[in-house]
């Protein structure tokens, strides 16, 4: 307005996923330096099926998920909006 400009903030493209995330911990399962044999990727159904018989087995095994709680999908979804649809077919 006056004829100066505004110079606009940087905007960062990410790049790398570790810029997605934060870390909720470095110590104990958070640690850099965990000890297993398996680390499970996601706490849906088939991760905590995998975790179960991987320790049945012996193996020293961890999951992670993105959430708070175990579930995966199905702790967030709901099929219940199809119930319509199902009961008319």
């Amino acid at each position: 307005m006056n004829g100066t400009t505004q110079e606009l903030p940087e905007r960062l493209l990410k790049t790398e996923l570790s810029q997605y995330g934060r870390r909720r911990a470095t110590d104990g399962a958070y640690a850099d330096n965990l000890d297993l044999d398996v680390l499970v990727v996601g706490a849906g159904f088939s991760g905590i099926y995998l975790l179960y018989e991987l320790r049945k087995q012996g193996y020293n095994v961890k999951i992670f998920d993105a959430g708070l709680s175990f579930g995966g999908t199905w702790s967030v979804h709901s099929l219940s909006h199809l119930l319509p649809i199902m009961r008319h077919s």
